[in-house]
Parts: C-alpha cells; sequence; structure tokens
C-alpha cells in the first residue's frame, strides 16, 4: 500500500512497521524516495520536548564521556486487551512481521538515533520475552551499543505501569528522561529538573 501511494503522487503517514521483514521494509523505503512523495512514519518519541532537551545536554556534553545508556518502554496492552478483537493481527508475526519487542524498539531506537545522527544505535543480540502461547513475543531485551558506549533496549507489551525511560551515563553525570521529565545530576547541588509533556502517539 505504501509503494503504491507513493507512486501515485499520494503524501502518507503510515504506522510501523512497514513491512514484514528488515530487507522488505528497505525496499518500500528505496521505492517511496525514488518517488518523491511526502512519506513520515508514526515514530512520535522523537518530538518529544524532553528529548530535543536531551539532545542538547549530549550536545554541550554536560554528562561528560558516555559511559552507559538504557533506555525503556513500555505499557500493558497485552494483559489489558489492546490487542484482541480487530487489532488481534498485531500478535501475529506472519501478519504483522514483529511482535512487543519490535513493535516498541522501533520507537526507542528511533528516539536515540534522533538525539544523535552521527552513530545510530545498534542492537546486537536480542532475548525475547513469550507471554507462553503462540508465537508471539511481548517485549524482550537488547544489548548493544550507541555514541560509543554500551545500550540496553527493555520493550514490554505486559508491564504496568509502562511508560518511556532514558538514563544517559557519563563521566561527567547522568541524564535521566523519564516520560515528559529530564534531570540532570551532576552530583554537585540541587539536581537540574525540566518538566515538559509526556509522550503523545495522538500529538
Amino acid at each position: 500500500l505504501c509503494v503504491q501511494a507513493a507512486r501515485a503522487g499520494c503524501p502518507m503517514l503510515v504506522e510501523r512497521p512497514v513491512a514484514r521483514t528488515a530487507a522488505d521494509a528497505r525496499g518500500v523505503a528505496r521505492e517511496v524516495g525514488r518517488s518523491r512523495t511526502p512519506a513520515m512514519a508514526a515514530l512520535f518519541l522523537r518530538e518529544l520536548p524532553a528529548l530535543a532537551r536531551l539532545a542538547g545536554v549530549l550536545r554541550e556534553r554536560l554528562v561528560g564521556r558516555l559511559a552507559g545508556v538504557t533506555a525503556a518502554l513500555a505499557h500493558p496492552g497485552a494483559v489489558d486487551g489492546w490487542f484482541d478483537g480487530p487489532r488481534a493481527w498485531m500478535r501475529d508475526p506472519a501478519r504483522a512481521g514483529v511482535g512487543g519487542f519490535g513493535d516498541l524498539a522501533l520507537h526507542v531506537v528511533d528516539a536515540l538515533a534522533a538525539l544523535r545522527a552521527d552513530e545510530p544505535p545498534a542492537l546486537h543480540t536480542v532475548v525475547l520475552d513469550r507471554p507462553g502461547t503462540g508465537s508471539a513475543d511481548v517485549g524482550g531485551t537488547a544489548l548493544g551499543t550507541w555514541a560509543g558506549a554500551p545500550l540496553t533496549v527493555r520493550t514490554s507489551w505486559a508491564a504496568r505501569p509502562g511508560g518511556l525511560e532514558v538514563v544517559v551515563v557519563g563521566s561527567a553525570g547522568t541524564a535521566t528522561l523519564h516520560e515528559g521529565v529530564l534531570v540532570l545530576d551532576r552530583g554537585a547541588g540541587e539536581p537540574e529538573r525540566w518538566v515538559g509533556p509526556p509522550p503523545d502517539a495522538g500529538e
């Protein structure tokens, strides 16, 4: 559908994932790019004001040399019935391509890439959480690297209360983004706090 819309010159906003495999998704992206049709994936975390603040903290090297990064994104959708009925296809890898980990990890990886474009995050190994029935996962944990530092990414469709948290640890301090709040602790005096709106997919 994305390729057909692009070839017809129809601008589009598309939910992730755009295909069942990474190779197919790259093919879709190539076709859309070739058409020059305006297109955007619905990856809303990149628009979070607190993320822009965190990008400034990193750009100004206020945490010093990066030592490690952890990022988590979760919600209780699998246990609260969000994927029953018309949305049940999201729990079928043959139709959705990914389960809970891929669904939410795409948001996390995109958010980290938006923070620093010079080195996109790379996930080297993933352990998936299984619900006990069926083949789709409900989340998982990945280890990788980003901006020269170790990276841990955790996601879940079965965590309450859920939410977004990114912790960047450096030689000069720690920056913690929780939902829309960014806290910078540099080890002396009171931590600096910036309060903004939480992530909102609709917004």
